[in-house]
C-alpha cells in the first residue's frame, strides 16, 4: 500500500497523514536543535567553570531529549525490535560510539566542518529507514550489518555534538568531569527518549494498523533524513517509494512478544507522573530558575536559571537600549550579541591615569550592582607582555579573561568562577583587544580594582 493510498481508510489513515505532516514541517520550521545548543545554555557554559557535574548532566540529557536527529535515528533503530534485549543491545552499540568521539573529539580539540557532520547524520537516518524497507535486499541482494552500521553513525552523532561543544570555547578547569556528566546525562536522556517512544510504539504495534503503515512511516522517516541533508532530495525520495506496497525487512511481531494492554497504560502512567516530576523539581529550577521544591538549588540547577533569565533579560534590555538609540540618531541598531556575550549597557569608568606610552601603568576601579557584567579592554600588539593585577573587594566575581580583533570574535586566556581575585601576566596572541570581562555572582555590591603595567595603548570599559 502506498503511504497516499492510506489516505483511503479512514480516521486513523488520515490521522498519520496529519502526523506526518507535522514531524515534516517541524524539520523545515526548526533551524535547529540537532547539534545547536539553546542560547541560554550556551551563556551559561561560556560562563562557567569548575566542576558542575549536576548541571551539565541536565544539559547533557536535554541535548538528546530536543535533538530530532537523534531522535529520527533511535526511532528506526527500534522500529522493528520487539524484545527489550535486542533493544538494550543495539541502543548500548549507539550509546558507546556517540559517548567515545565526543569525550575523544572535546578533549584532543579535534573537530570538523559541522554542516559535513550534520549532513552524514541526516544519511544516518535515510539509511536506517531504508534498511527498514528492505532496499539493501532488493537493490543489492544483501543485508548490512545494521550492528556495525549503528556504532559507527554513533560515532559520527558523537562527533557532531563535539564539534559544536568546541566552539563554546567551553573552560578547561573541570572540563574532563564536566564532559562526563554531560555525557551521562545524554545517556539519562536517550532512555528517557527511548521510554517514550517505546510506549507509544507499544500501542501501535498491537493495532492491526502497524503493518499497513509501517512502510509509510519509514518513507516519512526517510524523508525527514533528506531534510537534513538537503530539501531538493525529500519529493524524489517520496516520490520514488511511493509505488512500493510490501515490506521487505520485518515480520508481523507476534502479540507475545509485545506488552499487554494493561502494562501499556501501567507504563504510560509512570511516565507520566515522572515527566511531571521532572518537570517540577528540575526543568523549572534548570530553564526558569523556579524552584518550589528546593531540589533545584540542592543539585546547582537553580542557579543556572537564573543565570540564563538573568542573560536574557539583558540581552531584551540592549535591543530596547539599542533600538532607543538608533530612533534618536536616525542610524540602524546594531547587531545584538548571543546571550552568552550579552551584558548591560553602562557608562565608561575612565582610568585613574591618562593615556600613556608603551610601558604605562594604571589603575581602574569600577563598582558592580549584583547580577551586573563589566568588560575593560586593552590594545596592543602581538607579543606584548602586560602585567596584571585584579581583586575584589565585597565579595566574588565570575571573570573570562580574552582576546578579540578583526575576524577573531574570541580568543580565551582563562576564565574563573566565585573568584576574589587573580594576578599574572597576559602575553597578547595577536594585534588587537585584551582584557577582562567580570559578571558579579556574589549577591551584593563589589568593587573591582585593576592595575596593569606593561605595553599596551588605550585603556577603555567597553561594558
Amino acid at each position: 500500500m502506498s503511504f497516499f493510498a492510506t489516505m483511503q481508510h479512514g480516521p486513523r489513515n488520515r490521522l498519520l497523514f496529519a502526523l506526518s505532516l507535522l514531524a515534516l514541517s517541524f524539520c523545515f520550521g526548526v533551524d535547529a536543535f540537532a547539534h545547536n545548543v539553546a542560547e541560554g545554555d550556551k551563556g551559561y557554559i561560556q560562563e562557567s567553570s569548575g566542576v558542575l557535574f549536576f548541571p551539565f548532566v541536565y544539559l547533557g540529557a536535554k541535548h538528546m531529549v530536543t535533538g530530532y536527529d537523534h531522535l529520527l535515528f533511535l526511532f528506526g533503530v527500534i522500529f522493528f525490535l520487539y524484545r527489550m534485549k535486542h533493544i538494550a543491545i543495539y541502543v548500548t552499540l549507539f550509546a558507546v560510539g556517540h559517548s567515545t568521539t565526543m569525550l575523544f573529539g572535546v578533549l584532543t580539540g579535534i573537530s570538523a566542518n559541522a554542516y559535513i557532520i550534520d549532513a552524514i547524520i541526516g544519511l544516518s537516518v535515510v539509511y536506517k529507514a531504508l534498511d527498514n524497507l528492505g532496499a539493501f535486499q532488493r537493490w543489492f541482494g544483501v543485508q548490512p550489518n545494521t550492528k556495525a552500521a549503528t556504532l559507527v553513525f554513533g560515532f559520527f552523532h558523537g562527533f557532531g555534538l563535539a564539534t559544536k561543544i568546541i566552539e563554546f570555547e567551553i573552560s578547561p578547569d573541570g572540563l574532563l568531569a564536566n564532559l562526563i556528566a554531560f555525557n551521562i546525562g545524554v545517556e539519562i536522556g536517550q532512555l528517557l527518549a527511548l521510554a517514550a517512544i517505546l510506549i507509544l510504539m507499544g500501542f501501535w504495534r498491537r493495532t492491526s494498523s502497524f503493518m499497513r503503515h509501517a512502510f509509510a512511516a519509514n518513507t516519512i522517516l526517510m524523508a525527514a533524513g533528506f531534510v537534513l541533508v538537503g530539501y531538493q532530495l525529500v519529493g524524489f525520495a517520496v516520490a520514488w517509494f511511493q509505488g512500493v506496497s510490501t515490506m521487505f525487512n520485518a515480520q508481523r511481531p507476534n502479540l507475545d512478544d509485545l506488552p499487554t494492554n494493561r502494562q501499556l497504560i501501567r507504563a504510560t502512567l509512570i511516565a507520566a507522573a515522572s515527566a511531571g516530576a521532572l518537570l517540577v523539581a528540575v526543568i523549572l529550577p534548570s530553564e526558569y530558575g523556579v524552584d518550589p521544591t528546593g531540589v533545584g538549588r540542592a543539585l546547582g540547577l537553580t542557579q543556572m536559571g537564573e543565570i540564563k533569565v538573568q542573560l536574557a533579560e539583558e540581552a531584551a534590555q540592549d535591543a530596547a537600549a539599542d533600538a532607543a538609540a538608533a530612533e534618536r540618531t536616525g542610524r540602524p541598531a546594531p547587531a545584538q550579541a548571543s546571550a552568552g556575550s550579552a551584558q548591560p549597557t553602562v557608562a565608561q569608568a575612565q582610568p585613574e591615569r591618562p593615556s600613556a606610552p608603551a610601558g604605562r601603568n594604571d589603575t581602574t576601579r569600577l563598582t558592580l550592582a549584583p547580577g551586573q557584567g563589566a568588560e575593560i579592554k586593552l590594545t596592543a600588539d602581538r607579543g606584548a607582555r602586560i602585567a596584571f593585577n585584579w581583586s575584589v573587594e565585597g565579595g566574588h566575581v565570575n571573570y573570562d579573561t580574552h582576546a578579540d580583533a578583526p575576524g577573531i570574535s574570541y580568543h580565551g586566556y582563562g576564565k574563573g568562577r566565585e573568584s576574589t581575585g587573580e594576578k599574572g601576566e597576559l602575553i597578547a596572541a595577536f594585534d588587537g583587544s585584551h582584557g577582562w570581562f567580570w559578571r558579579n555572582r556574589s549577591g551584593v555590591p563589589v568593587t573591582i580594582t585593576l592595575r596593569t603595567q606593561g605595553e599596551y595603548g588605550e585603556v577603555k570599559r567597553v561594558v
